[in-house]
């Protein structure tokens, strides 16, 4: 099952957007074993000392800001709208995106027991006031998939690929989609031919508005990609378009890339106002 979290938190009043930086997906990963220690401590350690994490953290940001936040997949018009009021700079927000059953089922149940709990987030002390859950099968995620060619891609935080030690920074298709196609078949019980990477090669960028930032943790900086990407595809195969289109989904969940369980690799797909009328997830809240 598949499952987004999204959290909104608010600081004391003296936590101002000043002292507390819009990133934290470094510092977000370590509250998020913190919470998952205190629901399930043998899943937290399990997952903790697995290669292959079964989840993704967004970024961190205030509900005062202007730019657009991070719309839950599937149900776009349930999406917590920007911010107006005036204790909105001391409210922020992240999402956890769950690949995993027995994780999703975790946070399901612990959502409510989350809320209203005190946390921090580095040195900064918050209290989690609202979790809202979004849930979907792989098989609905699969069968819901409708065939859109192009597909376009936001990235919303620095997106890269580790190769052979350097970093990619570019939205190189067969690394786009191979990224997706890897972490759908460690983890969905319906999993897509590994035949599926050579029709990867069938897909090409449309057009593109992106530039390159710096993605900030406490030691170090990475450098990824950030902004909009159109791909195509041309192939002969009827199925390949289906699961190209199930792939850009699950990038709602999963992010794209290298340290999505850390902040980067944020997706979202963007799609016309008529198409998302026809989405059909309905947000549960966790005081349920």
């Amino acid at each position: 099952m598949l499952l987004n979290a999204i959290f909104e938190l608010e600081a004391p009043q003296q936590t101002t957007q000043t002292t507390f930086q819009e990133e934290g997906g470094e510092k977000l990963h370590g509250m998020f074993f913190d919470l998952l220690k205190s629901a399930d401590p043998d899943l937290a350690t399990a997952i903790h000392d697995q290669e292959g994490k079964p989840f993704a953290i967004s970024t961190l940001r205030s509900l005062a800001q202007r730019t657009p936040m991070f719309t839950p997949p599937d149900n776009p018009s349930s999406s917590p709208k920007e911010g107006t009021g005036q204790n909105e700079g001391c409210r922020w927000r992240f999402t956890i995106g769950s690949l995993d059953q027995r994780l999703s089922e975790a946070i399901d149940r612990a959502a409510a027991e989350w809320e209203g709990k005190a946390v921090r987030i580095g040195n900064a002390p918050l209290v989690i006031r609202n979790i809202r859950v979004m849930k979907k099968t792989y098989e609905e995620l699969y069968t819901e998939s409708e065939c859109r060619n192009p597909i376009h891609f936001r990235f919303l935080t620095p997106t890269s690929f580790r190769q052979r030690g350097t970093q990619m920074v570019l939205p190189i298709p067969e690394l786009v989609f191979g990224s997706l196609l890897r972490r759908w078949n460690q983890y969905s019980p319906v999993p897509f031919p590994e035949t599926l990477a050579d029709e990867f090669a069938a897909i090409r960028i449309r057009k593109h508005n992106i530039r390159t930032e710096l993605y900030q943790f406490d030691r170090y900086k990475i450098i990824g990609f950030v902004g909009d990407v159109v791909f195509e595809f041309a192939t002969t195969n009827p199925v390949s378009p289906i699961l190209f289109n199930a792939l850009a989904r699950f990038a709602e969940y999963s992010g794209v890339g290298y340290k999505s369980t850390m902040g980067m690799g944020e997706t979202r797909i963007v799609v016309a106002n008529h198409e998302r009328a026809r989405r059909t997830d309905r947000p549960v809240s966790a005081s349920r």
